[in-house]
Parts: structure tokens; sequence; C-alpha cells
């Protein structure tokens, strides 16, 4: 299974903070936690499940050929599409 961090998925697909928090099924505030440096009080790691997810529904993206909007943040997920 692909992982991806959050912050990458809302990269990859040109998605504003509210709608990624929301395919991941988090709030925005938890979203932007992630994003945060890992000095930073209010910085959370983000769980696998998170990553986990952030991938797979980068990967049904991808393999509905939806182009993304930063390719070169989910290219290790294209080398994982049939040919």
């Amino acid at each position: 299974m692909p992982f991806l961090d959050p912050k990458e998925f809302q990269l990859a697909w040109g998605m504003p903070v509210e709608k990624a928090a929301e395919a991941l099924g988090i709030s925005p505030i938890t979203f932007r936690s992630y994003s945060f440096q890992s000095t930073a009080k209010g910085h959370r790691t983000p769980p696998r499940p998170i990553c986990a997810l952030a991938g797979a529904l980068s990967y049904y993206l991808l393999s509905q050929e939806v182009e993304p909007e930063n390719p070169e943040l989910v290219s290790h997920i294209l080398d994982l599409l049939p040919k």
C-alpha cells in the first residue's frame, strides 16, 4: 500500500486545506497541525492510517486517470499502477 504525507496529498491534487481534510476524514485544524514545524508546540505527526488513506486515495485518482496538479509528489504511486 502506498503511503503519502497529508500535506503532499493536498499539494499533489491542488486541494484547499478544507477539502483535503474532508477527504481524509479529519478536521482542518488537525490537518494544519501536521504541517507545523516539528519544534512547534501544536505539531502533530500524522498517524500511519491517515498516510495510508492519502496514498490509497491518490492511487485511486491516478487509476481513474485524474491528472495531479503536482505529479512529482505522487510519482512513487504512479510506478505502482499497472501499465
